[in-house]
Formats: C-alpha cells, structure tokens, sequence
C-alpha cells in the first residue's frame, strides 16, 4: 500500500514535470476554481477571454496604464464587458455613448474618478452629426435605450426577426425615431482625448462594428485586444474583414456574439502557441445557424492564413454561451451597449 506522503510526493513530482514540460513549449496552465463544464463554460458561465487577455496584457504593461476604449458603452453596468477591468486594474479609459440619457448616468456613475472618461458621441465614418435610432412604444415613449443603432435596418431586422419573443418589450406596434448626435471618426476621438496609443478595444454597437474596424485599419491603428460584434456583418464582407485583420498581424476567436482579435505585437505570450494549435475553445452554439456561422468564420481564417503563408491558425478557436447566428443575421435582444 502506497503511504498519503508517498502519494503527495509523487503528485509534486508530476506537477513540477508537466509545468516544466508547458513551460518548454511556451504554454502555462490557468487554474480556474470552478469546474469546465461543455462548450467552453466554466460552471455554467462562459470563460471569459476578453477579461483574460487583458489580465495578462496588464501583466505584460506593468510600466504603465492599459488604455481602454468602450464604444457604445449604453449604462455602463447592465451585462457591461469592461466593469471588471475598470473595478481591478490599473487602467485609464473612455466610455463613448451617444443618447444624452445614458451618457449622463454615465457622468454620475464616474464622477469621483477621473481616469474614466465619457464621450457623449457616436464614432462613425466622419466628423460631424447623423441620426441614430431607438425604438419608440405605442404611447411615443422610448422603449430601449439598450437596443439604438446608428443603421436603421438593424432595428428594422430586429422587430421583424423576433417579433414573438420581442413583443412584450416593444409592444404590438412599435416605431423607429430618429435622433441626432454628434459623431467623430475613430482617430479624432484619440485626438480629442488626448491618447497616442490604444490598449482594448471593446465595441457593441449594433451594426456599425465593420465600418469601425475597417476605418482602424485603414488608418494604421493598431489595438492590442479588440472585441466587436461580428453578428452583425454582412456574410460577403465576413472574411475579407478576417483576412485584413489576419494580414494586419492578428489571431482572433469567437466568443458568444462577439469576436475577439489580439495583436501579435500585444507581448501576450500564449497568443501566438494559443493560434498555432488552434487551442482554446470550443465550437458552441445550438442548431445549424450556429453551427454554420462559426464553421464559415474558421474556415475563412484558414483560407486567410494560407493566403498569407501564416498557416491556416489565424483562429484561437471559439467558446461562448450564446447561439451563434449567421454573420449578418441578427441576434435576440441581449442588456448591453448602444451603439456608439
């Protein structure tokens, strides 16, 4: 009988064998005190790879403030992506809401702390003014400040889409106002707030998330970790969009609605091991649309990886808890961010 000291011992040996053994191939192992559950949830959430990224780009940046940038930040709490970061790190961040309404409870929510900074604005393809729309009840009254987009065919998509689920929030005959705002393009807001570089990223604004991208890249700016909903980009413009940001020297994942890019420049070390072998995550989602969407995303980034002779590891794979739509198709209503 093999003795309790004899057993810890052995289990220290293999310990320290398997991390030598990680720590040779470039990779190290998380521990996560909740068990992995199916599909890429721990327990029964997701895992969260935007908040590990930039947990490790922090580590990475220790001589300075990561730079956060939040377009369509909407109230700043319900379902918000970067709450965690702002409330444990050392970071400096601008929050980009344009309706008056919600960029003001963001003014209130941050008004002891001036490393936070909120633009009450659209970003968009000029400086200027455009209209965004809300969705307005029977009784003029707006329904969801939650659910605004700058593209009018995003609300349009969305009452026809899922009118049966959707028709206790807006009501049997609900109608679109529009309602304008100022907006900057992506460059003049860096100028406005005063930042020559960009850390993250994060962007939720229901249907403008492409042109956005496409004008950073365009414009040479280069973010460490980007997060932008992809459900809202049309199939045809889906893999160009992932070829120029594979070209551009980006690995990227899905994750629920959204799709997570990080730069090979961020000094992450795991990105470029995690891109290589294709590692982390799971193909999630229920039904073929989802099942479709996500295989046309990594099909498009092998297609993008050979055509660059980067290999077809563009992908770090895909985890989430949503269903995936088809790129361009919509989603159900989810608490979050207006458009920005």
């Amino acid at each position: 009988m093999i003795g309790a000291g004899t057993m810890a011992g052995v289990r220290s040996a293999l310990r320290g064998a398997v991390n030598r053994a990680m720590a040779r191939a470039g990779l190290k192992i998380v521990d996560i005190n909740s068990p992995i559950g199916p599909l890429g949830t721990v327990g029964s959430e997701p895992l969260d790879m935007l908040s590990y990224l930039v947990g490790e780009l922090a580590a990475a940046q220790t001589e300075r403030r990561l730079r956060i940038l939040q377009i369509g930040a909407n109230d700043g709490e319900d379902e918000d992506p970067v709450a965690p970061f702002l409330a444990t790190l050392e970071v400096e961040a601008a929050r980009v809401e344009p309706l008056p309404e919600l960029a003001e409870m963001l003014r209130a929510r941050h008004a002891a702390e001036p490393h936070i900074h909120v633009v009450e604005a659209a970003v968009a393809d000029h400086d200027g003014t455009m209209p965004i729309y809300v969705l307005l009840g029977e009784a003029g009254n707006a329904i969801s400040l939650k659910m605004s987009s700058l593209d009018r065919q995003v609300l349009v998509r969305r009452i026809q889409g899922h009118a049966a689920a959707n028709r206790a929030i807006y009501g049997a005959n609900p109608r679109i106002e529009a309602r304008e705002v100022e907006t900057l393009r992506l460059a003049t807001l860096l100028q406005r707030l005063g930042w020559d570089r960009l850390d993250v990223l994060v962007m939720d604004t229901e249907g403008f998330d492409l042109r956005i991208v496409s004008q950073l890249l365009d414009d040479g700016i280069t973010i460490s970790v980007l997060q932008f909903e992809y459900i809202h980009v049309p199939r045809t413009a889906f893999e160009p969009l992932l070829g120029r940001l594979t070209a551009a020297g980006y690995v990227w994942a899905l994750s629920g609605y959204d799709l997570i890019a990080v730069h090979s420049d961020a000094g992450i070390r795991a990105t470029g091991r995690i891109a290589e072998d294709g590692a982390v995550g799971h193909a999630t989602g229920v039904g073929a649309d989802a099942e479709a969407g996500q295989q046309a995303c990594l099909q498009a980034g092998q297609a993008s990886g050979r055509a660059s002779g980067q290999g077809s590891g563009q992908s770090m794979g895909s985890v989430g808890r949503h269903a995936a739509p088809h790129a361009g198709q919509g989603a159900p209503d989810r608490a979050g961010s207006a458009s920005g």
